[in-house]
């Protein structure tokens, strides 16, 4: 915000057309993540990642199942040239999923 101004620039993830994906992917296609919560730290962007998977015969067709921290160090680059590291936050089954109320110490 400058002035009163805000300026907002939007960043998709470069991707082949016929499969789109976004910035934060799991190693896996058993789950994919809802980015919560961020805080900028220390140079250092964390965000917190809820894993969804998909249950057929669930009511909304999905459930959560844990969650994740994304550590990006390099947040002065392009967004497209971004390393991520992604590390496991809270076990599936554990229903809780910190978003704002991560606690992060280096």
């Amino acid at each position: 915000c400058e002035d009163g101004e805000w300026n907002l620039t939007y960043y998709i993830k470069d991707y082949d057309e016929s499969a789109p994906k976004g910035f934060f992917n799991p190693n896996t296609t058993d789950y994919f993540y809802w980015a919560l919560d961020g805080i900028y730290h220390k140079e250092t962007l964390w965000i917190t990642l809820l894993r969804i998977e998909f249950i057929p015969n669930n009511s909304l067709g999905f459930q959560t199942c844990g969650t994740d921290l994304a550590k990006v160090t390099n947040i002065d680059l392009d967004p497209q040239d971004w390393v991520i590291e992604i590390q496991e936050l809270v076990p599936n089954g554990t229903q809780a999923y910190p978003g704002a109320t991560a606690f992060i110490e280096e």
